[in-house]
């Protein structure tokens, strides 16, 4: 994203809605760490790591999704 890194798109986001639901997608191991320790909150499972499939990408937020809609 020109301009704006990931993090600082989140923040924006939680600024308009502090309820807004992410998952991080990164190939950088160095960031993945970085946005695990700044973002503690987030569920282990929203922090994926490239390479991914569209197949596993899909499988991991409708597991994500069953979750919060058993809570």
């Amino acid at each position: 994203m020109k301009g704006l890194d990931g993090f600082e798109l989140y923040n924006n986001m939680r600024n308009i809605d502090e309820n807004v639901q992410v998952c991080f997608i990164t190939a950088s191991n160095t960031f993945f760490e970085k946005y695990k320790k700044l973002y503690p909150g987030i569920e282990k499972e929203c922090f994926i790591q490239k390479p991914t499939t569209i197949k596993k990408l899909a499988t991991i937020i409708d597991s994500i999704l069953e979750n919060r809609r058993q809570a």
